[in-house]
């Protein structure tokens, strides 16, 4: 199987591709040339061209479709807003362009067309410094927090000092505002964490912040700080316990069962589903292959 010219996310004006969209009237090469810099709603706009274009002249096996506009706006002005929702509908009728193209050239009967979400959203009106409380407790040289929107990594950063620093940063990052649970090790399987190990990239606690509560990762400033009048901000990487991180999963077309259930699913089943869909299979996956949504 050969594989089709791509359409990347940092496009390049001297791409395959590109090329062609140039050529045929899609895209300018100042588009491409700037794309970086151009709206998300426009770049989502010349990722649907290109997606157009891709199945129209080389009809791929597999097409992975990416729209950014909805993660933008709930960014900032967070979930159920009427921004955030006018981006669900623009997504809406992107897609909806996908499949009027799949209907004209007459794909659509064999196509297997899944729509799946990374995530939900959380909107919150305080922010949670823990680097800045860090800093002024003197541990800014020993520990290190990454911010993740609705939790924080933690990290011993001296190995000599480790077991000494760890408890301080558990009863420190505990008793913050907003933080609702410091995860330790012995429960991070809960939550489908990694153990830490040598040379592992995973933390050493997990902060989880409380409803209306998101991570930052300023070094300066208030530990606990209300976000600008009028914003309503929203963020995700909440705990996989919270209902209202799931995100989405519909599936239609060639190979589905029609009117299947499926209940809550893992993301990581989306990818070997996709794989037997394609007549292969995805042995080392993580995920397992949803057979009950499939004819």
């Amino acid at each position: 199987m050969t594989a089709s010219p791509s359409f990347a996310e940092r496009p390049r004006v001297d791409g395959v591709i590109e090329r062609e969209m140039i050529a045929a009237g899609l895209a300018s090469e100042p588009e491409i040339r700037d794309f970086a810099k151009a709206p998300i709603t426009l770049r989502d706009e010349i990722w649907t061209r290109a997606a157009i274009h891709i199945l129209n002249k080389h009809r791929p096996n597999l097409l992975l479709f990416h729209l950014l506009t909805t993660d933008s706006l709930q960014h900032r002005y967070g979930a159920d807003s009427l921004a955030g929702n006018t981006g669900l509908v623009l997504a809406e009728r992107q897609v909806k362009r996908l499949l009027d193209a799949l209907k004209a050239s007459g794909l659509d009967r064999k196509t297997t067309v899944i729509v799946v979400s990374d995530h939900g959203f959380k909107t919150y009106k305080k922010v949670i410094r823990p680097n800045a409380v860090l800093a002024t407790n003197g541990l800014g040289g020993d520990a290190w927090v990454i911010s993740e929107g609705g939790t924080a990594m933690v990290y011993a950063t001296k190995t000599a000092s480790r077991r000494q620093t760890i408890p301080k940063l558990k009863h420190l990052l505990g008793k913050l505002e907003g933080v609702a649970q410091v995860l330790e090790p012995d429960r991070f399987s809960e939550f489908g964490y990694p153990m830490p190990a040598a040379n592992s990239p995973m933390a050493d606690l997990v902060l989880a912040a409380a409803p209306g509560y998101s991570f930052e990762g300023a070094k300066g400033g208030d530990p606990v700080a209300a976000v600008a009048a009028g914003s309503t901000p929203g963020a995700h990487g909440y705990l996989n316990t919270d209902p209202e991180r799931d995100a989405t999963c519909v599936a239609w077309g060639a190979g589905i069962k029609a009117g299947a259930k499926l209940g809550v699913i893992r993301n990581p089943d989306i990818a070997p589903t996709i794989a037997r869909v394609l007549g292969s299979d995805m042995p080392s996956a993580a995920g397992r292959v949803l057979t009950e949504a499939l004819r």
